[in-house]
């Protein structure tokens, strides 16, 4: 299909004017050349088959003077004294396409000559007309093939004008409003003259004059390096003016119209402006010497939206009565009639790879079209009430506002991603910057909204109604006085936020240390009670080890005096047996020996009982101080807790507060630099 949709769209580079035939005559005389003599035996030849008033294809008749004067449906094909500019000559000569006759060889050069001379003459009727050869002149040089986006968006210079030509009590309704495909560049209808704003720092960059009365289109060429401004008074004249954005200069000034513009486009090549308003019909004119191209009748009310197509092959126009129309933009001849608006069609919109078209209406929808065959893509409800505009984005998004006092961003589906928040009042015109950053609407108020897309949250708005670089100059004096002031409001605050953090941290790391500190002396004293309770029980152990021995001592004495008591009373008997004498001393060694081992264990034992008395003691006051030190741990860790939650929030207030102030400094300092260049741009005046 998109084959197929190439190689027709091709095609209608091709097409233009129908067939005109001429024949040979008679070689140039010195005589006056008319119409009557020398060139209607040269159509009726060979053209009034196809060119009379029974059958004028094309709409172009060729049987009366004034009809081949009046041109077809395409346009006049007779330009008074210029040969080389009328296509009935080009075509006839083989100069274009498509060559006429059809299907056969150019004509004689004696014919040709004819004709050439008949034209440049001033092409009169008969003998008797009087000549009247429009004065030649070349209005502009626009021509231009665009290839995409420049390496250099074009920005105005810092020597436009920024004295508005007209200041109001109050805003006016935003009736126009474009922002360049390739710059930070946006323009706004204003009377009379039109507002070239930053639409990244919303900055006032110059004011272009439009003397013609209000500004009803506003449309940067496809390249951004021209602007076109149109409108005019209603029901008395309406104008185009083609500005150079980079200087701010007049290109042209295009059409003489007797009733206001409403709708307006320069082609792609910028070799044609489409005109539409109150009298229903769309004009096209050139933009090299101003002439009229051609004129398309169809339309059965004011003609509301014109566009070319993003490769110029296309025109869309609307009307008020619901009606949307594609033509061939180098013929006029009809390509699609697309209906299915059940109210005034207000806008209209091409895609930037051409495939398809947006259109917006009263009805409240937005409904897209592909140009293969002509047919809906897709409709959907944009704005209860009525959409009033309606912008592809590069990116293949539309932008939308409407009568419910909303601006809208959707998917290429129609899947709603953004709102806005509600407008003070009619929102009439929609933008979307060239990066699709930024959403541009206007109000009826006089108001342009500004918001981004990524959040749809407001960033600021246009001034309709500019002030006078005076004006300008004051007020950003007082601003700076103000924005200073604002950021020693804003150091102070943060001063005071840092000292109290400052402070706060204090704290916080002396509850820190107290916690470290108290920690360790409960550490230190659980292991005084762990060491009294080893103490205590290795005493007990000891002391009831010692009892265990006394006891067994005591058994040995007491063994030992029985048998020492008995072996005495043996040696009583026998005293003199030296046997028994020193069994008796041998066991009262051993009894000796046994009393001093009872008494020494018994000191022992009395040592180890009173050690076990001792350790038994000492365990509360160990047990005592680590309960004390555990109640000033809990008491350091509650501190603790407290100077954390008091520390907690200040870091983020510090930090706040620090935004507030970058941000009032970088408002400050952007004041500033706008003081600068307003008087630099004073004294440069």
């Amino acid at each position: 299909m998109v084959a197929a949709k190439n190689n027709r769209r091709l095609k209608i580079f091709a097409l233009t004017l129908s067939a005109l035939c001429v024949s040979a005559v008679s070689s140039f005389s010195q005589q006056k050349v008319t119409y009557d003599q020398a060139v209607l035996p040269i159509l009726r030849d060979k053209c009034m088959n196809c060119h009379s008033a029974d059958k004028a294809k094309s709409g172009l008749d060729m049987s009366t003077y004034g009809k081949i004067m009046e041109g077809g449906s395409s346009g006049a094909v007779i330009k008074p004294g210029d040969a080389d500019g009328s296509r009935l000559y080009a075509l006839a000569s083989h100069k274009e396409e498509p060559k006429m006759p059809p299907n056969a060889a150019a004509l004689a050069k004696e014919s040709l000559d004819s004709i050439r001379n008949w034209i440049n003459s001033g092409a009169p009727e008969n003998a008797g007309s009087k000549l009247n050869i429009p004065e030649k002149k070349t209005v502009a040089n626009l021509k231009k093939v665009f290839h995409g986006r420049p390496a250099t968006p074009p920005l105005p210079t810092l020597s436009l004008s920024q004295d508005p030509v007209v200041r109001t009590p109050r805003n006016n309704a935003v009736t126009a409003l474009a922002a360049s495909p390739w710059a930070s560049l946006v323009a706004v209808a204003s009377p009379k003259q039109v507002v070239l704003y930053n639409s990244d720092t919303l900055e006032l960059l110059g004011i272009l004059p439009f003397p013609h009365g209000q500004i009803n289109v506003l449309r940067f060429s496809r390249s951004g390096e021209v602007l076109l401004a149109a409108g005019g008074r209603g029901g008395k004249s309406g104008k185009v003016m083609l500005y150079d954005i980079k200087t701010g200069k007049v290109v042209t000034e295009i059409g003489d119209e007797t009733d206001a513009i409403l709708a307006a486009d320069l082609s792609p090549d910028q070799s044609m402006v489409a005109v539409g308003g109150p009298g229903r019909i769309v004009r096209v004119y050139s933009t090299s010497d101003g002439s009229k191209l051609r004129e398309i009748k169809k339309h059965t009310e004011w003609v509301t939206a014109i566009e070319f197509s993003p490769d110029g092959v296309l025109l869309a126009t609307a009307d008020r009565n619901g009606g949307l129309v594609v033509w061939e933009a180098n013929t006029g001849r009809e390509y699609f009639v697309l209906a299915g608006h059940r109210a005034a069609v207000t806008d209209v919109t091409w895609r930037d790879d051409g495939n398809q078209l947006a259109s917006s209406s009263e009805d409240g929808t937005i409904k897209t079209w592909e140009m293969e065959n002509g047919q809906p893509v897709r409709a959907f409800p944009a704005h209860g009430g009525g959409v009033q505009a309606v912008k592809f984005a590069h990116d293949g998004r539309l932008v939308t506002c409407g009568r419910d006092l909303r601006a809208k961003l959707f998917d290429g589906n129609g899947g709603q991603q953004r709102e806005s928040t509600g407008f003070p009042d009619l929102a009439m015109k929609v933008a979307i910057t060239h990066d699709g950053n930024r959403i541009l609407a206007g109000d009826w108020g006089g108001n342009v909204h500004v918001w981004q897309t990524a959040d749809a949250k407001k960033v600021g708005q246009l001034n309709t109604n500019p002030q006078t670089p005076a004006e300008r100059l004051e007020k950003a004096k007082a601003d700076l006085i103000a924005m200073q002031r604002v950021v020693e409001i804003a150091e102070g605050y943060f001063k005071e936020a840092q000292t109290q953090e400052q402070a706060l941290k204090t704290v916080f790391d002396a509850a820190t240390a107290s916690v470290a500190a108290s920690q360790k002396t409960v550490d230190t004293n659980k292991g005084a009670v762990d060491a009294s309770n080893k103490s205590a029980t290795d005493a007990q152990t000891r002391s009831e080890q010692m009892t265990r021995e006394v006891a067994a001592a005591q058994l040995k004495v007491n063994a030992f005096t029985t048998a020492l008591n008995q072996i005495k009373a043996e040696a009583a008997k026998t005293p003199n047996d030296p046997a028994i004498a020193k069994a008796v001393a041998d066991v009262q060694n051993t009894f000796n020996e046994a009393t001093a081992t009872h008494n020494r264990l018994k000191t022992e034992q009395q040592q180890a009982v009173k050690n076990a008395a001792d350790a038994k003691q000492k365990l509360p006051v160990a047990q005592k101080a680590f309960s004390d030190s555990q109640a000033q741990l809990k008491v350091a860790q509650d501190n603790h807790v407290k100077a954390d939650q008091n520390l907690k929030p200040a870091g983020p207030k510090t930090a706040a507060t620090k935004a507030v102030l970058d941000r009032a400094v970088a408002d400050r300092d952007a004041a500033k630099a706008l003081l600068e260049r307003l008087q630099q741009a004073g004294g440069k005046k």
